[in-house]
């Protein structure tokens, strides 16, 4: 096995927690060993996992399979169509929710962060995908169904980056549970919007 592969070692859940939190906050580029230990671990034991390339593939790879077992225990008995994407939008949302680094750590890959480890957006969206695509087959969608997961996908990113702006000028975020359910009632909305025929395109 390669160095940075994480089953060629032993990575403790306290280890992969404090550098999943530092990766969240600076980014994987912005991170060193020195930081890491301030944070709360030890530096024989960073070494032991592969340095910060060995922790950073270790916290993406456990993310990735986090989120495709919350997806697939979601959708296990989803009718295809409109029910799946209604349930795919309702589990991608509670994992982000659940899983506040995961959104900031995708953050600073969209801004070229960790730029060596090209393979993890397949990683990540090809599951996601296939689990689609597989609750999808032999029906036929008003809306491209890839399009379909994108949309939920930036939906939820912008609303846990930035919430949601009121009219007094403040902004409402996944601290608000009124602004939660607020956005959950739209983003299932749009998802029924999507799956409408004659509103949607497969263009």
């Amino acid at each position: 096995m390669s160095r940075d592969d994480p089953e060629a070692r032993e990575i403790s859940e306290p280890l992969r927690d404090i550098a999943g939190r530092i990766f969240a906050e600076v980014g994987y580029d912005g991170t060193t060993t020195d930081l890491l230990v301030s944070a709360g671990a030890d530096r024989r034991e960073v070494a032991a996992a592969g340095g910060k390339s060995g922790l950073y593939r270790s916290v993406m790879e456990e993310l990735i399979r986090r989120q495709r077992d919350a997806l697939e225990t979601a959708l296990e008995n989803a009718a295809p169509g409109l029910d799946c994407f209604r349930r795919f939008a309702d589990a991608f949302l509670d994992f982000h929710l659940e899983n506040p680094h995961a959104t900031a750590l995708w953050m600073h890959r969209l801004l070229h962060d960790a730029a060596d480890f090209a393979e993890l957006e397949y990683r990540y969206v090809a599951p996601v995908h296939q689990i689609m695509s597989d609750k999808s087959r032999g029906v036929t969608l008003p809306t491209d169904p890839e399009m379909q997961i994108a949309t939920v996908a930036w939906c939820v990113v912008g609303f846990l980056n930035r919430g949601l702006f009121n009219a007094d000028g403040s902004t409402s975020g996944a601290e608000d549970p009124a602004a939660v359910a607020r956005f959950r009632k739209h983003l299932q909305h749009l998802v029924s919007l999507m799956n409408t025929p004659g509103r949607g395109t497969t263009a």
